[in-house]
């Protein structure tokens, strides 16, 4: 076990120790930045009634928007960082930095959004049908995505493992929650209206969360010298 002593007389910290701490350490910081995303954007509809499009997490252009991105930014570079340790995959690894760098400038730029918009075809008199057909647009790179993240988590610690497991588990409840927000419009519950921004709230704090968690699993990775099944 690798020791992290500064020298005899000081307790040694084992790589076991240092990745639960670093595993704790960064859930607090998710719960932190979910949580401050959740009562940043209610206060802003309960107060300001959305008055300050930088803290809307429904908003494209803000700070969450922004935040979002750079998760799956960071799950990216550390993706792609993982080919030094990995070199074994580094055809996938490179890939999925790839497809994992595009969500993050399609996030940033409203894309998939655009591609709502013009998917409101306005069905049997259903408002807002893009809600849910630009996921279905978009499934081949999300699912490959999807299934890049699962192979790399399969080599990956237990611990690790988790951390990924469940960030996508988040990220598919997002893109759920975003579908069937449909149900909302269509039955009356417009885009003021305060159900509609918890359903904003859950969603937008859903994403982040997810990215953050993949992120997390896969910086401990690379720091902990690769996965733990190099395979």
């Amino acid at each position: 076990m690798l020791d992290l002593s500064a020298d005899a007389g000081t307790p040694a910290v084992t790589a076991e120790d240092a990745e639960r701490r670093l595993f704790a350490g960064g859930c607090w910081f998710i719960a932190a930045a979910v949580a401050f995303q959740s009562i940043a954007h209610l206060a802003n509809h309960l107060v300001f009634d959305l008055s300050s499009d930088f803290f809307n997490a429904g908003r494209d252009g803000g700070l969450f928007t922004f935040a979002s991105a750079v998760a799956t930014v960071g799950c990216g570079i550390v993706t792609l960082v993982l080919v030094a340790v990995w070199p074994r995959r580094a055809v996938l690894l490179v890939g999925l930095s790839v497809l994992l760098g595009y969500l993050a400038v399609d996030d940033m730029y409203a894309g998939h959004e655009r591609i709502a918009e013009k998917l409101d075809l306005d069905l049997l008199g259903i408002e807002d049908t893009g809600r849910v057909l630009w996921p279905l647009v978009f499934l081949p790179l999300l699912g490959a995505c999807f299934a890049g993240l699962v192979a790399i988590a399969s080599a990956l610690s237990a611990p690790a493992r988790r951390l990924v497991h469940g960030g996508l588990a988040l990220l598919v409840l997002a893109i759920a929650l975003e579908m069937a927000s449909i149900l909302l419009v269509n039955v009356g519950f417009d885009r003021s209206s305060t159900v509609y921004e918890l359903e904003v709230t859950a969603e937008e704090g859903a994403e982040l969360a997810g990215w953050l968690l993949i992120a997390l699993g896969m910086t401990a990775t690379v720091l902990g010298g690769g996965p733990a099944i190099r395979r």
